[in-house]
């Protein structure tokens, strides 16, 4: 083995280093600064040959300009900066970025003294592709033959994993403190024997002030505690690990006159091991409620007080069971012998007065049907004469029945008057506690409410059949692989895909339980009765003629700070529950208006601050909705609607959505007489159309020539007008057939701009297929009121894109500049781009050899589910079919515009229109079409006695049955 002293040579130097080694040595070193390896110093070529042999990815900067020796493990940093980078100066190499991190490769020259950079992030490419990295790099002076600093060893060690592992730590500590902080009780996390505050959320600050918490102990935080008996509480939970809990346990805290009382919980906490390392606290402030009970009970005690001091009895009677509760007083003043459970109008007349009966009886009889007693007789039974006076009150039930009636009664022989007045007082204060005991009711029945609904009202996604999806996606990957050859690499590709929906079924249950109503909004500064106005043919199509739909909008309507979509998804959802709800007939209102609550003159809104806010009524004439039914409306995975028609989901989204934007929604119903839904968004002063950012970099225009294909007259002139704007030449056309003729007369035009449903027999898809085969490579630019994820991005090519409305100037720039841009180059390259994909189409796909059955039929296949549609098509195309695939009902139904089918086979359940309704739609319009159902769902309610049905999972001899035709 060579040596590195004085005098010894290196045949083929340098040795080994795998890819850069042999560039070493075929290197040309003539013209670099480090001159032929032959004269390198002993120090250079020892520090290169550790290098290039070290898996570590490293590089030798050497000499005055620091050129670079790299390793093989050091390309993947570089992408095309390698291999031109060997031997060249690395601030040559790095430009700008070695510039801002020059400066300790500097220092270390100068003093000798190495560094390490930790969690450096570095782009390199991996199997093909850019990937985000995190490394460590060392820096170490090099000495020279001579003893000094002649260069520096850069190296790096790939710590992506642990970086990775720590931010998905931080993410899920992030995520159970966000939990915490929405939880409506206070909580506060403590940890070790000192008690030392990790976390506290807002409701633990709101109870007990600004303090400084995180970091110190409790003792410290709390000195007020000391004597309360807290600490010692805190301390056993510690040392036994035994959970402690109180209701109403008091507290007195710093610079409060009076206790407050709390419901608290004191749980301890434990590492994997079962050692405690803290203690949860939890709890909720009840000072409110305790202090309302204490009220309670004092008034109560008030009016027993107030009686006694008037001699006064007291009574009450269950009209229904005739059982009577009288007080002591009550049974000496009209002298009962003993007490007696049972109403017996006998034994009250017997010392009543003769004359005084009838007019106790007839007060009795006026009281049932007034709902007041009063009256006063004369009673003796040996003491001598007295009069006594009796008041009462009927109570009834809603339907106005008499459920019992409950007086007193007092002697008011010597002080009548006197006596009646405190008789009424008395029983205005019976009011005042019988209303006091009311509300406290109401109080706690909305709390109760308000938190569940804050508990599972997070809730923002839906349930629909993944799970029957998974298992058809594992049944006709299995199904494949029967009919692939042995050995082949499709059949290992459906093996992976079978393994993948399985891992995704054991997954699925996990996604319901971390299911979440947040989500992401951007609101905007919106004029309610300007929104749904602009709503109302889409509204009138999803309610149906039948459905008389009203909108009225009040004068001076106030804005509100909204995100407008999922708005106009809540908004169509309602409309849509009221349509079923009134079976399709009816009468649907739509108000807009203006609300104050709180404050003088207004109302109140349970969950909702005072202030103003803009309400939206949608109400029905339906049926109405139960009380208890209306107690659940709200909550997730409740539906009203038979199966396969709803995910219960709806109402759940929007209370999340309103509830997000700072409002609320409330229901009013009565049954038999409709439903109400009151939307309260809150006001805004601030400016109408806030204007949306614009895309970064100036708006780019061109001299090239568009085609612009639009029915709507207004519209095709502003469009026009904005592309003359930017400098194109703009051709107009309003349907297919003005567009066509435009191109046959000759017209050189390099992107065609058109609508996707249009009228007329031809469509955009079919436009854009015959424009394209007419110009080749020309570019296509669709724009529609669907998303791109909705009209299917399968379905477009690399210079096909489409555009939602309503887009900005702006947007509409830069996809225009893209196609045309990836026009010219595809033009440069080949001399003319290749024309894209047409527009939907079915394939004929070859029956494959043995496959049975009737010749291949035009199958439409309705799927949301990816994975599910896909391999569901490639069953359909192995079976001999010529398979087209919809995502939507409402992509469906334009596709079947553009070109008709053999079978139409839908998924149930559907994002927006359902597979029944798209059913209906196609077998009004196009009766021909023969339709089949696939659903994981057994057959709903209305099913027809000719519906087909086809149950997830299938296999591939139940398809092929299925598809077909009859006789």
């Amino acid at each position: 083995m060579p040596t590195l002293h004085s005098g010894t040579t290196f045949p083929a130097f340098p040795r080994g280093g795998g890819e850069m080694g042999e560039r070493m040595r075929a290197f040309d070193w003539a013209g670099s600064p480090l001159g032929a390896p032959a004269t390198w110093p002993h120090s250079l070529r020892s520090a290169v040959f550790a290098c290039l042999n070290s898996p570590v990815l490293g590089t030798v900067l050497w000499g005055p300009d620091l050129c670079m020796l790299y390793n093989d493990a050091y390309i993947a940093s570089m992408a095309d900066r390698h291999p031109g980078a060997l031997g060249r100066p690395v601030a040559e190499v790095w430009g700008q970025a070695w510039q801002q991190v020059a400066r300790p490769f500097q220092r270390a020259l100068e003093t000798g003294e190495g560094f390490i950079q930790e969690n450096v992030e570095l782009q390199v490419l991996r199997n093909g592709k850019q990937e985000t990295t995190w490394w460590r790099f060392t820096a170490t002076p090099l000495l020279g033959d001579d003893g000094s600093i002649a260069g520096l060893l850069n190296q790096g060690f790939d710590i992506t994993s642990q970086v990775q592992a720590d931010r998905a730590r931080q993410v899920e500590s992030e995520r159970h403190r966000y939990a915490l902080q929405q939880m409506p009780g206070f909580v506060a996390i403590l940890s070790g024997p000192r008690h030392v505050y990790e976390y506290v959320n807002d409701a633990y600050i709101a109870i007990s002030g600004e303090r400084a918490f995180l970091g110190n102990p409790l003792r410290t935080v709390f000195p007020e505690l000391a004597g309360q008996g807290y600490f010692e509480l805190l301390d056993q939970v510690y040392g036994t690990g035994q959970p402690f809990s109180s209701l109403a346990a008091p507290i007195r805290l710093r610079g409060e006159r009076e206790e407050r009382f709390i419901d608290l919980l004191y749980h301890p906490m434990r590492d994997e091991h079962g050692a405690i390392t803290g203690i949860f606290v939890g709890g909720y402030d009840v000072t409110e409620r305790i202090r309302v009970t204490r009220e309670f009970r004092a008034s109560q005690e008030h009016l027993q007080i107030a009686l006694d001091a008037a001699a006064m009895g007291t009574w009450a009677i269950d009209l229904r069971s005739g059982i009577a509760r009288r007080s002591e007083r009550h049974d000496a003043l009209f002298g009962y012998a003993a007490p007696q459970a049972a109403w017996d109008t006998a034994a009250a007349e017997r010392h009543v007065a003769p004359a005084d009966r009838p007019l106790m009886r007839a007060a009795h009889a006026r009281a049932l049907r007034d709902g007041e007693l009063h009256y006063e007789v004369r009673i003796d039974h040996g003491a001598g004469e007295r009069w006594i006076a009796v008041t009462g009150k009927v109570y009834r039930d809603e339907a106005g029945q008499a459920l019992r009636m409950a007086g007193v009664v007092a002697d008011v022989t010597e002080r009548r008057r006197a006596d009646l007045a405190l008789q009424a007082i008395t029983a205005h204060l019976e009011d005042r506690v019988a209303q006091r005991s009311e509300q406290l009711l109401k109080i706690e029945q909305e709390l109760r409410q308000s938190q569940k609904m804050e508990a599972v009202g997070q809730l923002t996604g839906g349930v629909a059949h993944d799970f029957n999806n998974v298992l058809q996606i594992i049944a006709g990957n299995l199904q494949l692989l029967q009919l692939a050859l042995p050995h082949d690499e499709p059949a290992r590709h459906r093996i992976d895909a079978a393994a993948a929906a399985v891992e995704r079924g054991g997954r699925l249950s996990a996604q319901l339980l971390a299911f979440a109503r947040r989500q992401p909004l951007r609101p905007r500064v919106v004029d309610i009765g300007q929104l749904i106005a602009g709503m109302d043919e889409l509204l009138r199509q999803a309610t149906g003629e039948a459905v008389a739909l009203r909108i009225h909008a009040a004068t001076g309507l106030w804005r509100t700070l909204v995100d407008p979509y999922p708005l106009e998804n809540v908004l169509l959802n309602l409309a849509i529950n009221a349509r079923d709800a009134m079976d399709g007939r009816g009468t649907l209102a739509i108000e807009i208006g203006n609300a104050v609550l709180g404050g003088a003159g207004g109302h109140s809104v349970p969950g909702l601050e005072d202030g103003d806010y803009v309400v939206i009524a949608v109400s029905d004439d339906g049926p109405g909705i139960p009380p208890a039914l209306a107690e659940k409306i709200f909550e997730p995975f409740f539906t009203t609607k038979r199966e396969g028609e709803g995910t219960g989901l709806g109402l759940s989204m929007a209370y999340g959505f309103l509830r997000q934007s700072g409002g609320g929604i409330v229901l009013d119903s009565t049954p038999g007489r409709g439903a109400s839904f009151r939307l309260y968004l809150p006001r805004t002063t601030q400016a109408l159309d806030t204007p949306r950012p614009a895309a970064p970099g100036p708006v780019v225009g061109g001299t090239e020539t568009i085609l612009v294909v639009e029915d709507n007259t207004a519209l095709q002139a502003t469009v026009g007008d904005m592309l003359r704007g930017l400098g194109y030449t703009v051709l107009l056309a309003g349907d297919a057939a003005q567009a066509l003729a435009l191109i046959g007369g000759g017209a050189a035009i390099d992107l065609l701009f058109s609508d996707v449903v249009m009228p007329g027999a031809m469509h955009g898809p079919q436009l854009a297929a015959t424009a394209r085969a007419l110009v080749p490579g020309l570019a296509v630019l669709f724009t529609s009121g669907y998303t791109q994820g909705a009209f299917g991005r399968e379905q477009l090519g690399t210079e096909v894109e489409l555009i939602g409305k309503p887009y900005r100037r702006e947007e509409l720039a830069l996809r225009l500049r893209g196609l045309l841009d990836v026009r010219e180059r595809g033009t440069i390259a080949g001399g003319a781009a290749e024309s894209g994909p047409p527009a939907p189409s079915f394939a004929a796909t070859p029956r494959p050899a043995g496959a049975a059955g009737a010749p291949g039929r035009r199958v439409l296949l309705v799927e949301d589910n990816d994975d599910a549609r896909e391999l569901t098509a490639e069953l359909l195309s192995l079976l001999g079919h010529q398979a087209r695939c919809a995502a939507s009902a409402e992509l469906a139904l334009e596709m079947l515009a553009c070109e008709p089918a053999d079978v139409l086979m839908t998924d149930i359940t559907l994002p927006g229109m359902s597979g029944i309704e798209l059913v209906d739609q196609v077998r009004l319009r196009y009766p021909g079409i023969e339709t089949i159902f696939s659903s994981g769902h057994a057959q709903f309610a209305n099913a027809r006695a000719t519906d087909k049905f086809l149950l997830k999972p299938f296999s591939i001899d139940q398809l092929d049955a299925m598809l077909r035709p009859a006789g």
